[in-house]
């Protein structure tokens, strides 16, 4: 699994070293024996995928719009990616539709 650190950074648990926040834009590939002890603790919400294997699994545990990947990855896009369309519609603090006129 692989997957760029978001913008707000991570913060994971080292076996030995107790808690280490990991910079935003870094690339931790759980595969690499530097980042094995990760296994587990991520991928963060705010994530980017680098691979398939992170895309997924990020899918299945958060809507799949909200999920973001790196374009090139190659990474096959859930069929329901697409942002719901009331996300788009401006409403008032009441959730009543703005009209605009003409």
């Amino acid at each position: 699994m692989k997957y760029y650190i978001g913008p707000l950074g991570f913060e994971a648990k080292h076996p030995s070293l107790g808690r280490r926040f990991i910079e935003r834009g870094t690339l931790v590939d759980h595969g690499a024996a530097q980042w094995s002890w990760v296994v587990g603790q991520g991928p963060p919400r705010d994530a980017i995928a680098a691979d398939q294997e992170c895309y997924s699994a990020m899918v299945a545990s958060q809507p799949p719009w909200s999920v973001q990947y790196h374009l090139a990855a190659g990474i096959v896009p859930a069929a329901s990616t697409a942002m719901p369309a009331a996300y788009f519609t401006e409403r008032y603090n009441d959730g009543s539709p703005v009209v605009r006129p003409g």
